[in-house]
């Protein structure tokens, strides 16, 4: 890392156990072994998850921080509720804004839903970083048009946001 490079992102378990097997028995592995595999991958996300949880009630709210992270990179999709229940209920800002970009990390509806409640919110900052994460976890990007937003987390199908020529 001092030299500037950071590290990859785990492998997802399919690539991972491809590359173990070929790499340790010289073989791929068959498709009942990788899903094998990926049924106990989710369970020890799982327990990853419920084994973070806690950390969110931490007095510290650096903890909390790197919990919101860390809940995120587990890609566990039980992780979306808790980061929804902070990004709706915690009371420090630098917490609820690492809330709603660890929502950003999943595609899928209930975060999407989590993400839209707070494009009201007093703070600018907790609202572009709403739109950021809706932007990455939907693939759509209708600017800052909360309406918008709005509309695509009900299903509705928004007109495209008019291209900026300054973006």
């Amino acid at each position: 890392e001092s030299a500037g490079l950071r590290p990859n992102r785990a492998a997802e378990p399919r690539v991972l156990i491809r590359r173990l097997a070929i790499d340790l028995v010289g073989i791929a592995p068959t498709p009942v072994e990788v899903e094998r595999f990926e049924a106990e991958a989710a369970k020890d996300y799982d327990r990853a998850v419920a084994a973070l949880v806690g950390g969110l009630q931490d007095e510290e709210k650096e903890v909390r921080i790197a919990v919101c992270t860390a809940l995120a990179e587990t890609g566990s999709e039980k992780a979306i509720s808790p980061l929804a229940t902070s990004l709706g209920s915690e009371t420090e800002a630098a917490v609820r804004l690492a809330a709603a970009r660890g929502l950003g990390e999943f595609r899928n509806p209930a975060a999407v839903q989590a993400l839209v409640t707070v494009l009201d919110d007093r703070s600018p900052a907790l609202q572009y970083r709403a739109i950021e994460s809706l932007r990455k976890s939907s693939g759509e990007d209708f600017g800052g048009d909360v309406d918008q937003w709005r509309a695509f987390a009900r299903g509705d199908v928004p007109a495209s946001a008019p291209q900026s020529r300054f973006t």
